[in-house]
């Protein structure tokens, strides 16, 4: 897992310097996953056109992960950036997260590569 991680943190920098920053950047577990992760992606500039972002953010994960870490992820759910809390702070570098509430959903684990500030206080699930 760690080497995924290490790859969604290349790809993060890489689309920000790219694109602009991004407002959420995580990969969550949800409880009801079965095994698959999640990418929770959100950026001003995702907001103009999810059809095209969606497909930008796909050929970058082409990139760098390999087939069996792809396989890994379930779903890439854009959220629009104004429905997050204080989207101009953030916090980034990226740490881990386990058995946490996290925008309504229990989640068992979750690498947050990049959040607003409000993220930060997760509830204990």
């Amino acid at each position: 897992m760690k080497e995924i991680i290490r790859k969604l943190n290349e790809i993060e920098r890489e689309i920000a310097i790219e694109k602009g920053d991004f407002v959420l950047f995580a990969f969550i577990l949800p409880e009801e996953a079965a095994g698959y992760w999640d990418l929770l992606i959100s950026a001003k500039w995702a907001d103009e056109n999810r059809k095209t972002s969606l497909d930008y953010f796909i050929t970058k994960l082409k990139e760098k992960l390999t087939d069996n870490e792809l396989v890994k992820i379930s779903k890439i759910l854009f959220i629009d950036s104004n429905n997050l809390e204080d989207g101009t702070s953030q916090i980034g570098g990226g740490w881990e997260e386990g058995e946490i509430e996290f925008y309504g959903v229990s989640v068992k684990k979750a690498y947050m590569i990049v959040a607003p500030l409000p993220a930060v206080h997760l509830e204990v699930a």
